[in-house]
């Protein structure tokens, strides 16, 4: 939450944003999400930071097997 410090500035406490991310990606791995850390956007909405991004759902691989001969 952002706290005023003047009358033009108001200022959030420190955070580790790498911190946060991996609390982020922790909490979509048990969901089987992947975060794309490019899409990411951070904003600040109503005094609160927001982070918007885009997240894939893990597939599993699929592998084909074939044979060929003469």
């Amino acid at each position: 939450m952002l706290e005023p410090f003047n009358d033009n500035l108001k200022l959030s406490q420190d955070f580790d944003r790498k911190e946060l991310l991996n609390q982020v990606k922790e909490i979509l791995k048990g969901q089987n999400f992947k975060l794309d850390e490019h899409s990411l956007d951070y904003k600040i909405v109503d005094d609160q930071l927001y982070i918007q991004g885009i997240a894939t759902e893990q597939q599993e691989a699929k592998s084909i097997g074939f044979m060929i001969g003469k």
